[in-house]
Protein backbone atom coordinates (compact mmCIF):
# COMPACT_ATOMS: atom_id res chain seq x y z
CA UNK A 1 0.00 0.00 0.00
CA UNK A 2 2.60 2.51 0.91
CA UNK A 3 4.38 1.84 -3.15
CA UNK A 4 1.33 2.44 -4.31
CA UNK A 5 1.03 6.00 -2.36
CA UNK A 6 4.15 6.67 -3.43
CA UNK A 7 3.73 6.54 -6.66
CA UNK A 8 0.73 8.36 -7.52
CA UNK A 9 0.80 11.54 -9.36
CA UNK A 10 0.84 14.86 -7.18
CA UNK A 11 -2.41 16.59 -7.45
CA UNK A 12 -2.36 20.08 -8.74
CA UNK A 13 -4.31 22.83 -6.93
CA UNK A 14 -3.56 25.54 -9.34
CA UNK A 15 -4.46 24.86 -12.98
CA UNK A 16 -3.09 26.82 -16.25
CA UNK A 17 -6.12 29.16 -16.59
CA UNK A 18 -5.73 30.11 -12.66
CA UNK A 19 -2.42 30.47 -13.41
CA UNK A 20 -3.81 33.40 -16.47
CA UNK A 21 -5.93 34.75 -13.63
CA UNK A 22 -2.89 35.34 -11.24
CA UNK A 23 -0.65 36.52 -13.57
CA UNK A 24 -3.23 39.35 -15.37
CA UNK A 25 -4.03 40.30 -12.38
CA UNK A 26 -0.50 41.29 -11.02
CA UNK A 27 -0.20 43.30 -14.13
CA UNK A 28 -3.34 45.30 -14.12
CA UNK A 29 -1.97 46.10 -10.20
CA UNK A 30 1.43 47.18 -11.31
CA UNK A 31 -0.03 49.09 -13.90
CA UNK A 32 -2.48 51.05 -11.37
CA UNK A 33 0.47 52.17 -9.47
CA UNK A 34 1.77 55.53 -10.29
CA UNK A 35 4.99 55.33 -11.90
CA UNK A 36 7.93 57.37 -10.45
CA UNK A 37 9.51 59.72 -12.97
CA UNK A 38 13.14 60.97 -12.33
CA UNK A 39 13.24 64.59 -11.58
CA UNK A 40 14.93 66.57 -14.51
CA UNK A 41 16.86 70.06 -13.10
CA UNK A 42 15.50 73.27 -14.39
CA UNK A 43 17.14 74.24 -17.59
CA UNK A 44 19.78 76.66 -15.92
CA UNK A 45 21.13 74.13 -13.83
CA UNK A 46 22.06 72.19 -16.53
CA UNK A 47 26.01 71.73 -17.68
CA UNK A 48 27.14 73.97 -20.31
CA UNK A 49 30.14 72.83 -22.05
CA UNK A 50 32.09 75.21 -24.33
CA UNK A 51 35.27 74.02 -26.17
CA UNK A 52 38.31 75.76 -27.04
CA UNK A 53 40.96 75.09 -29.54
CA UNK A 54 44.19 75.73 -28.19
CA UNK A 55 47.26 76.09 -30.41
CA UNK A 56 50.09 73.60 -29.79
CA UNK A 57 53.10 74.41 -27.97
CA UNK A 58 55.50 73.57 -30.72
CA UNK A 59 53.94 77.55 -31.81
CA UNK A 60 54.92 78.83 -28.29
CA UNK A 61 57.84 81.45 -29.20
CA UNK A 62 60.00 80.22 -26.01
CA UNK A 63 59.53 76.85 -27.14
CA UNK A 64 60.29 76.90 -31.12
CA UNK A 65 62.85 79.05 -30.14
CA UNK A 66 61.28 82.08 -33.50
CA UNK A 67 61.38 84.81 -30.73
CA UNK A 68 60.94 88.16 -32.37
CA UNK A 69 64.49 90.57 -32.49
CA UNK A 70 65.67 92.94 -29.80
CA UNK A 71 64.59 93.16 -26.31
CA UNK A 72 61.25 94.76 -26.18
CA UNK A 73 59.24 95.24 -22.83
CA UNK A 74 55.54 95.85 -22.81
CA UNK A 75 54.78 96.89 -19.63
CA UNK A 76 51.45 96.15 -18.19
CA UNK A 77 49.12 99.27 -18.74
CA UNK A 78 48.49 99.80 -15.06
CA UNK A 79 51.58 99.49 -13.12
CA UNK A 80 51.43 98.54 -9.56
CA UNK A 81 52.53 101.37 -7.15
CA UNK A 82 55.87 100.64 -5.15
CA UNK A 83 55.76 98.77 -1.87
CA UNK A 84 55.38 101.01 1.06
CA UNK A 85 58.29 98.76 3.02
CA UNK A 86 61.68 99.63 1.30
CA UNK A 87 64.27 99.56 3.72
CA UNK A 88 65.63 102.75 2.85
CA UNK A 89 68.86 102.28 5.03
CA UNK A 90 69.81 100.02 2.89
CA UNK A 91 69.71 101.29 -0.42
CA UNK A 92 73.00 102.90 -0.43
CA UNK A 93 74.44 99.63 -0.21
CA UNK A 94 73.51 99.21 -3.57
CA UNK A 95 75.39 99.96 -6.64
CA UNK A 96 74.41 100.23 -10.34
CA UNK A 97 76.40 100.87 -13.35
CA UNK A 98 74.02 102.55 -16.19
CA UNK A 99 72.36 99.80 -18.53
CA UNK A 100 73.89 99.72 -21.86
CA UNK A 101 72.40 98.30 -25.08
CA UNK A 102 73.82 98.70 -28.09
CA UNK A 103 74.83 96.49 -31.64
CA UNK A 104 78.68 95.18 -31.62
CA UNK A 105 79.82 93.51 -34.98
CA UNK A 106 82.14 91.47 -35.58
CA UNK A 107 85.28 91.71 -33.09
CA UNK A 108 84.03 94.35 -31.12
CA UNK A 109 84.16 94.54 -27.71
CA UNK A 110 82.13 96.97 -25.07
CA UNK A 111 82.42 97.54 -21.44
CA UNK A 112 80.66 99.32 -18.69
CA UNK A 113 82.47 100.00 -15.52
CA UNK A 114 81.86 100.31 -11.29
CA UNK A 115 83.54 102.08 -8.70
CA UNK A 116 83.07 99.89 -5.41
CA UNK A 117 84.36 101.04 -2.35
CA UNK A 118 85.01 97.92 0.14
CA UNK A 119 83.88 94.41 0.28
CA UNK A 120 80.76 93.64 -2.16
CA UNK A 121 78.73 91.08 -3.97
CA UNK A 122 79.04 92.04 -7.54
CA UNK A 123 76.20 90.63 -10.14
CA UNK A 124 77.11 91.39 -14.01
CA UNK A 125 74.24 90.53 -16.62
CA UNK A 126 74.50 90.52 -20.34
CA UNK A 127 72.29 89.04 -22.96
CA UNK A 128 72.42 89.35 -26.58
CA UNK A 129 70.59 89.11 -29.67
CA UNK A 130 71.54 87.93 -33.19
CA UNK A 131 73.57 84.93 -32.29
CA UNK A 132 73.10 81.57 -29.76
CA UNK A 133 76.42 80.87 -29.67
CA UNK A 134 78.18 81.89 -26.40
CA UNK A 135 80.15 85.25 -26.38
CA UNK A 136 82.99 86.32 -24.48
CA UNK A 137 82.02 87.70 -21.00
CA UNK A 138 84.63 88.55 -18.40
CA UNK A 139 84.14 90.36 -15.17
CA UNK A 140 87.22 92.18 -13.49
CA UNK A 141 88.12 93.85 -10.37
CA UNK A 142 91.22 96.78 -11.00
CA UNK A 143 92.10 93.89 -14.41
CA UNK A 144 91.76 91.04 -12.88
CA UNK A 145 89.39 88.63 -13.33
CA UNK A 146 87.01 87.35 -10.67
CA UNK A 147 84.24 85.17 -10.58
CA UNK A 148 82.41 82.87 -12.83
CA UNK A 149 79.89 83.12 -15.65
CA UNK A 150 77.33 80.92 -16.37
CA UNK A 151 76.38 81.08 -20.17
CA UNK A 152 72.73 80.24 -21.83
CA UNK A 153 71.02 80.29 -25.37
CA UNK A 154 67.60 80.56 -25.93
CA UNK A 155 66.26 79.87 -29.42
CA UNK A 156 68.34 79.70 -32.40
CA UNK A 157 69.20 83.54 -32.34
CA UNK A 158 69.79 84.43 -28.20
CA UNK A 159 72.15 83.94 -25.61
CA UNK A 160 73.01 85.91 -21.93
CA UNK A 161 75.64 85.25 -19.28
CA UNK A 162 75.52 86.04 -15.49
CA UNK A 163 78.71 86.59 -13.79
CA UNK A 164 78.92 86.78 -10.06
CA UNK A 165 81.47 87.43 -7.87
CA UNK A 166 82.12 88.00 -4.18
CA UNK A 167 85.08 90.61 -3.32
CA UNK A 168 87.01 91.80 -0.19
CA UNK A 169 88.07 94.79 -1.57
CA UNK A 170 87.08 97.84 -3.53
CA UNK A 171 88.31 99.17 -6.73
CA UNK A 172 87.24 99.37 -10.23
CA UNK A 173 84.39 96.91 -11.54
CA UNK A 174 84.34 96.40 -14.99
CA UNK A 175 82.07 93.85 -17.17
CA UNK A 176 82.98 93.20 -20.48
CA UNK A 177 81.50 91.57 -23.39
CA UNK A 178 83.50 90.93 -26.92
CA UNK A 179 81.58 89.73 -29.93
CA UNK A 180 83.27 86.38 -31.16
CA UNK A 181 80.30 85.70 -33.56
CA UNK A 182 80.34 85.56 -37.77
CA UNK A 183 77.60 88.87 -37.58
CA UNK A 184 76.10 91.92 -35.51
CA UNK A 185 74.45 91.45 -32.46
CA UNK A 186 72.75 93.35 -29.96
CA UNK A 187 73.96 93.48 -26.15
CA UNK A 188 72.40 94.42 -22.91
CA UNK A 189 74.60 95.00 -20.22
CA UNK A 190 73.68 95.60 -16.45
CA UNK A 191 76.19 95.90 -13.80
CA UNK A 192 75.54 96.00 -10.11
CA UNK A 193 77.19 96.13 -6.53
CA UNK A 194 75.66 94.99 -3.21
CA UNK A 195 78.15 96.12 -0.14
CA UNK A 196 78.85 93.55 2.48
Amino acid sequence: MRSRLLRRKPVRFITNSCRAIILLGALCALSACPKKQKKQPPSDQLAKVVEYRQRPITDDPAVSGKLDPGFKLTPPPQMPPAPPDIDRERLPAFQFAPLVEEQLSTGATREIELQVGGAAVLLGSVRWDGTSSPLNVALSLNGASVGTASTYSIGTHRGGSVPIANTSAGGRVTLTVTNTSSGTVTVKMALGALAR
